[in-house]
């Protein structure tokens, strides 16, 4: 982590800033920024051209380098395989998406190489740094059969969290509806929103850092559905940098990511029950650690 304090008279733009202070190209300053890794006056930057003055304090979480954003074929796990479909571990840092860039590597180009198949087909979602289990189908007609299974709430889902703060109420359901901030990706509980719901357990405390570990249990599959529930009961997700409450912890300055894993899902297919669990990802095992929950 890298901390200085401004004292220049002239004001001057955060990025270019960063470009000349830290000594790297202006466009890894401005990657440094909107991966939300820059924090000024102990608050997250979110604009490349925030004007920094005289005294404001300045932290950078952690640098960004390409070679972070290489994600390697063996980090690719394979929970499950038939010739219908895979049950994958998903790490961090890969993206849903179809369009690959150095900061946005997509796991369709990874699987294709992998597995020497043309096609997957996209059956639920997980966000870019959300990791643990993800169905895939390898073919439309299976792809359907799983979309019919979520639309009808027959595929369970259980995520393990890292959240903020103390809750009252040691288990729940979060019933609120979710709707899309206007045209950006962000999302917030409003009651003209569509319906989502969230079972939640908590299972360990932390004291000295105020700092709770959760099971949370989606009923509803909406998009950021588990970060918003949680920010929206002052829970946030520790490391998310989309939904959040000030202060910025110290442990967070030091996560890439937010702690949010899918560590068992279970559905019935033809019949047969299957059931997959996720080995909590080392980052967020070392962060547990770290925390000590007693």
């Amino acid at each position: 982590m890298t901390k200085f304090i401004y004292k220049e008279l002239e004001p001057k733009k955060l990025d270019i800033l960063l470009k000349t202070k830290l000594q790297i190209s202006r466009k890894k300053s401005q990657l440094l920024i909107d991966n939300k890794q820059v924090l000024v006056n102990s608050k997250r930057a979110i604009k490349r051209g925030q004007i920094i003055k005289k005294y404001d304090k300045l932290e950078i979480i952690s640098f960004l380098k390409e070679e972070n954003f290489i994600i390697k074929e063996k980090q690719i796990k394979i929970l499950y395989e038939n010739n219908d479909f895979l049950v994958i571990d998903k790490p961090s840092g890969l993206s849903l998406e179809e369009k690959s860039s150095p900061n946005n590597p997509v796991i369709w180009n990874i699987l294709k190489k992998q597995f020497n198949i043309s096609n997957f087909f996209l059956v639920h979602r997980l966000d870019k740094d959300t990791t643990g289990c993800l169905i895939i189908a390898k073919n439309l007609e299976t792809q359907k059969v799983f979309w019919d299974l979520f639309k009808n709430k027959k595929i369970q889902k259980e995520y393990l969290a890292i959240t903020k703060g103390n809750w009252v109420n040691k288990k729940g359901i979060i019933d609120k509806n979710i709707k899309r901030i206007g045209k950006t990706n962000k999302y917030k509980v409003n009651k003209f929103g569509i319906t989502a719901l969230t079972k939640y357990i908590v299972l360990d405390f932390s004291k000295k850092n105020n700092i709770s570990l959760v099971k949370l249990f989606p009923f509803t599959g909406r998009s950021h559905q588990l970060r918003v529930h949680c920010n929206y009961l002052n829970h946030s997700i520790l490391g998310d940098k989309v939904y959040f409450q000030y202060p910025i912890l110290e442990i967070e300055k030091q996560i890439l990511r937010h702690q949010l894993h899918c560590q068992k899902i279970s559905f019935f297919v033809n019949q047969k029950k299957f059931v997959f669990e996720a080995k909590i990802p080392l980052d967020m095992k070392k962060v547990i650690e770290k925390i000590k929950f007693t």
